[in-house]
C-alpha cells in the first residue's frame, strides 16, 4: 500500500506487480480480508467478526490457510455463516479446536420453515450421506407421485421411498446411482429431527442382512434404497391419490 495515496499495489511470488483485474475471484477474496485483517490489528479494537460463506472461492491450499491462521485469530468473537458443502469433515476437525458453540439452520421443506439445531453440524454418527442428489429418472418419478399424492416437497417423498424400499427386506440391485438431476438436499434436509431414526432404520437393515455398518456401506445402499423406493412407489399401480399411499404403509405393517 502506498502510504501517501493509499493505493494497494498487488505483487506475485517473484515481486512483479499483478493488476487487479488479472486477479480471481478467489485471490480478490483474500486480498479484502488481507486488508480487514490489518485495518483490525492497527485499531487495536476487538470488534465482532461475521464471515459469509467464507470458503466457496477458494482452493485448498487457501481454504486450509484461512481456517488455520485467520479464523482463530481474525477477533475474539468470530462468527463463520457457512452453507453445508463449504466445510466437510477435514475443514470441521480443523476447526473444531477453536469452536465455541455451533448452530445448523435447518430448513423444513413440509412445514416451510427454518429451525435452529444446536450442536448437529457434521455429526458422523447421525449422518449417513452428507448431500444427496437423485437421478433425471427418479426425478421425474417423484415428479409424477407428486401429482397424484399432493405432495410436494422432494424430502417427504424421498422419506416415503427409503422406507418403503427397506420394508422389502430385500438386497436392492447393486448399480451405479446416476446422481444427474438438479435435485439435491443435505441430509438435515431429508432428515429433519429424524436423522437418528433414518440412522437406526438403516443399521438395522444392514445388520439383518449380514453387512457391515461402516459409513462407506450405509452411504452405498441408503442411495439405492432411495433409489429402488422410488422407483417402486411410482410403479405401483394402486398409488392414485395420497390416501392410496397411507393404505399401502398400513397394509406393510
Amino acid at each position: 500500500m502506498d502510504p501517501v495515496t493509499l493505493d494497494i499495489h498487488y505483487l506475485n511470488g517473484s515481486d512483479e506487480e499483478v493488476e487487479k483485474k488479472k486477479l480471481s475471484a478467489g485471490e480478490k477474496q483474500l486480498m479484502v480480508i488481507s486488508l480487514l485483517w490489518a485495518l483490525a490489528i492497527c485499531s487495536k479494537k476487538k470488534l465482532p467478526v461475521i464471515i459469509d460463506t467464507p470458503l466457496s472461492r477458494l482452493d485448498s491450499i487457501h481454504r486450509e490457510a484461512l481456517i488455520s491462521t485467520y479464523f482463530p485469530n481474525a477477533s475474539d468473537q468470530t462468527i463463520i455463516l457457512s452453507t453445508d458443502s463449504e466445510i466437510d469433515q477435514k475443514y470441521y476437525k480443523l476447526m473444531k479446536p477453536h469452536i465455541g458453540d455451533e448452530f445448523t439452520l435447518v430448513y423444513d421443506d413440509e412445514l416451510m420453515k427454518t429451525t435452529i439445531k444446536k450442536d448437529i453440524y457434521l455429526k458422523e454418527n447421525n449422518m449417513i450421506v452428507k448431500q444427496i442428489k437423485l437421478s433425471s429418472q427418479s426425478k421425474d418419478r417423484l415428479g409424477r407421485l407428486k401429482g397424484k399424492t399432493g405432495i410436494k416437497n422432494w424430502n417427504v417423498l424421498c422419506r416415503w421411498a427409503l422406507c418403503y424400499s427397506l420394508g422389502e427386506y430385500s438386497m436392492p440391485t447393486d448399480v451405479p446411482v446416476n446422481a444427474d438431476s438438479n435435485v439435491e438436499m443435505s441430509w438435515f434436509t431429508f432428515a429433519g429431527e429424524y436423522s437418528d431414526l433414518y440412522d437406526a432404520l438403516m443399521k438395522a437393515w444392514c445388520i439383518k442382512m449380514g453387512l457391515p455398518i461402516d459409513d462407506e456401506t450405509l452411504s452405498k445402499y441408503f442411495k439405492l434404497h432411495l433409489e429402488r423406493g422410488i422407483a417402486h412407489l411410482s410403479g405401483t399401480n394402486y398409488i392414485k391419490n395420497l390416501d392410496d399411499l397411507i393404505n399401502i404403509a398400513i397394509k406393510e405393517n
